[in-house]
């Protein structure tokens, strides 16, 4: 009898950690790279759209900084400041609460979500604030 409850605590054992790594490897993987933004949903206007290419994020993960291309929201006289996705570079931190990923820039804290068609960053979309959505 008691080899049988040995065995089944290991069995179950396995299968939780084989999910626990597979999930942190997927994060791990998916952060880093060029992403495209395509849609930004809250703020003070209706969701605005984008073509690949207009609005660039190159997110170095080694340097730890998101360079921002932006090729058509014009800043001229505006201060250069992330929340614009204004072209530049800047640094940022990632911190993990109670399961999920925060990327922190400039002092704005979003929740980073996967989807099957990309990436979402959301600074906080039920209180006014902006959902970042990007593809590949």
């Amino acid at each position: 009898m008691k080899r049988i409850t040995f065995l089944l605590i290991s069995i179950i054992c396995f299968i939780n950690c084989s999910k626990n790594n597979e999930s942190q490897e997927e994060l791990d993987v998916s952060f880093t790279g060029v992403w495209h933004l395509v849609r930004i949903d809250g703020g003070f206007s209706a969701s605005i759209n984008y073509e690949k290419e207009q609005i660039t994020w190159t997110i170095n993960s080694d340097k730890k900084t998101i360079t921002i291309k932006n090729t058509v929201d014009n800043h001229v006289g505006v201060l250069a400041v992330f929340s614009n996705n204004h072209s530049d570079t800047y640094n940022y931190t990632i911190e993990k609460e109670n399961n999920l990923e925060y990327l922190i820039v400039d002092g704005r804290k979003g929740a980073i979500n996967y989807t099957d068609e990309g990436l979402e960053i959301d600074y906080g979309l039920a209180v006014d604030d902006v959902r970042y959505t990007f593809k590949r």
